[in-house]
């Protein structure tokens, strides 16, 4: 079952170095995978905490906002994803309790076989920034940048890959923005929003979380 984040800052940093070192610390262009031609069966999918991106270099203050928009992308992944039996999510705890030592691909296994999937989502946060101002002036857009990617863990290939990287532009800046101004009832949205919105868009997207993605 899906449990709330943890609220402060310097519990949730702490949470997310311990997934970080899991992961072996690789950015997503590193080590990984092309991504495969077409679906593979996918029974059960893993879904790991959200970290912040390991080439991501920040002071502390920024590593404290990217570690507060982490935390909010697994929140939005777990409203989207609420009520799938086919989809498992893991904590950071969790992930602790797996041996240390062992590769990327044999974590990923390890991890799978525990929790009884056959593929693991992971997301990088890259950037997180508040918008500077309200719904209709602003100094400064909200911003935000996150990439999920969906692993077989048999074979450590990416079989599935989303980015989400916005900056809120203003029509008269960009024509091109004029359907997503009006769904947004051309207002200044916040971070928290373009974060919902760019979750929601990646899922619904992804064929291994529609229908006749995840075998029976």
């Amino acid at each position: 079952m899906w449990t709330r984040g943890i609220n402060k800052a310097g519990s949730w940093l702490s949470l997310l170095c311990l997934v970080a070192a899991f992961l072996g610390g690789c950015s997503w262009g590193a080590g990984v995978e092309p991504l495969a031609a077409g679906l593979v069966p996918v029974r059960c999918i893993a879904v790991l905490p959200v970290v912040i991106a390991p080439d991501v270099q920040v002071d502390k203050r920024e590593q404290a906002l990217l570690a507060q928009g982490a935390e909010l992308i697994d929140q939005a992944l777990a409203e989207n994803l609420a009520g799938r039996q086919q989809v498992r999510r893991v904590s950071a705890v969790q992930l602790a309790d797996i041996s240390a030592g062992t590769n990327r691909l044999a974590g990923l296994r390890q991890l799978a076989t525990a929790v009884g999937c056959d593929a693991v989502l992971e997301t990088e946060i890259r950037r997180y920034q508040q918008r500077d101002g309200g719904a209709y002036s602003i100094n400064s857009p909200a911003s935000v940048a996150f990439d999920l990617r969906l692993i077989q863990a048999a074979t450590g290939k990416a079989i599935w890959f989303a980015s989400v990287d916005e900056t809120q532009d203003s029509v008269l800046n960009n024509l091109f923005s004029w359907n997503k101004a009006q769904s947004r009832g051309f207002k200044w949205v916040t971070v928290e929003e373009l974060v919902r919105q760019g979750v929601r868009d990646a899922l619904v997207d992804c064929p291994y979380l529609q229908e006749s993605g995840l075998t029976p």
